[in-house]
């Protein structure tokens, strides 16, 4: 007797995203991003050579309590930031392991030319009685300092997508 087993649900992801973008050179790119429970793959790669331009995994380890790992969709753009037709890929999200309404890790990516800058932070919590008084701004890597073009565009962007309003 001969039987298949499938393990596809195991590695199929709960949540998937896809970005395309046209490099000036004529490539076509995907990001691609797979949420499953609490692990977070995104890779990018270039289409018309069928090559991996690069990854990066994250998970929540160890949560007892409820695993918050979501894609924050606003965040995710391919743009030529520098009008030189090198397109800036950035997303964002947040994560962590909550056991109610607790603000959770923000994390906001651009990569360009090969590289990966980061912007971390907490939410930002607004509600009824205002913002949350024990904010912190969020710190950006040492080579995101470097770029102010790219700095300053993830910072202006930072409000929209790491602002939990709650009224």
């Amino acid at each position: 007797m001969f039987s298949v087993c499938s393990y596809a649900d195991e590695y199929q992801p709960d949540i998937y995203y896809k970005l395309q973008w046209s490099a000036s050179n004529g490539s076509v790119n995907d990001l691609n991003i797979f949420l499953k429970y609490n692990q977070l793959h995104v890779e990018a790669t270039n289409r018309n050579l069928h090559k991996k331009l690069w990854s990066l995994n994250d998970y929540v380890q160890s949560c007892n309590l409820d695993v918050e790992l979501n894609i924050i969709p606003d965040s995710l753009e391919a743009i030529d930031l520098f009008g030189n037709g090198d397109f800036v890929v950035l997303f964002a999200y947040k994560i962590g392991c909550i056991g109610g309404i607790d603000p959770v890790d923000v994390k906001y990516f651009a990569f360009y030319k090969g590289q990966k800058y980061a912007l971390r932070g907490i939410e930002l919590f607004i509600s009824n009685d205002g913002v949350d008084e024990g904010y912190n701004p969020p710190i950006p890597s040492y080579n995101l300092k470097s770029n102010k073009i790219l700095f300053n565009y993830m910072q202006g962007r930072w409000s929209l997508i790491a602002t939990r309003i709650m009224f």
